[in-house]
């Protein structure tokens, strides 16, 4: 967690010059909060949500339209069959299981976002 109590990801990229010697790195800073925002116009339905979560599962960013209370962030507090459809499929899948802050039966889907 950065200085400013804010959970975030930073995206960054060695950069090169044209003899390939390393010139500096380029990096991003996205805020929890930034990437909840653009979750928000994610078509998900009465009862869908939205979720990045870390590799090792940890909650990143949430959103959901008919939900007040946030999770906490950073919670790796997750349905065991999410964790088996992980374990068994880690790059992409789907389960049925009742969402853990709402308790709505529910298709969950998930995949990996790159390597």
């Amino acid at each position: 967690m950065p200085l400013s109590q804010t959970w975030a990801i930073v995206l960054s990229r060695r950069l090169e010059d044209a003899e390939g010697r390393f010139a500096g790195v380029a990096y991003a800073t996205l805020s929890s909060e930034e990437l909840r925002e653009k979750f928000t116009s994610a078509q998900l339905g009465p009862n869908g949500y939205i979720a990045l979560r870390s590799a090792a599962l940890r909650l990143i960013a949430r959103h959901s339209p008919v939900q007040d209370e946030e999770p906490s962030l950073g919670s790796s507090s997750v349905s065991l069959q999410l964790r088996q459809a992980v374990s068994a499929n880690p790059r992409a899948g789907s389960y049925l299981a009742r969402g853990r802050f709402d308790n709505i039966e529910r298709i969950h889907a998930y995949r990996q976002v790159g390597d």
